[in-house]
């Protein structure tokens, strides 16, 4: 009888463990990063479009999550165009650097 009592409490041990450590590992935790720039290139299919930084060329990934405005209001990425000033918070996912928020500041917008 003991053994199965020891037995059972090992197995419970363990998937509590398991659980806890599934946990911890799900956190994921990035910092998101501001720049500004002009942009220089556009794919609008793919969402993908390059910012001339003072720190050179950066290419941006535009994502479902990604909140795009002009000024103050909300745009979509067909409205974007080359040579707009941007301002773009960003969060390198997996290599790639994710759009979070961009703010267009064109003029004549």
């Amino acid at each position: 009888m003991l053994k199965y009592y020891v037995t059972a409490l090992m197995l419970l041990m363990s998937i509590g463990a398991s659980g806890q450590a599934f946990c911890q590992e799900a956190q994921i935790t990035w910092q998101p990063r501001t720049v500004s720039g002009k942009i220089i290139k556009i794919d609008a299919e793919s969402g993908v479009i390059s910012v001339k930084t003072s720190h050179g060329e950066v290419v941006f990934q535009i994502v479902s999550v990604s909140n795009l405005y002009l000024s103050t209001h909300h745009m979509s990425v067909i409205e974007l165009e080359k040579g707009d000033p941007v301002m773009i918070v960003y969060a390198t996912v997996s290599g790639k650097n994710n759009v979070i928020r961009l703010v267009d500041n064109r003029e004549n917008g």
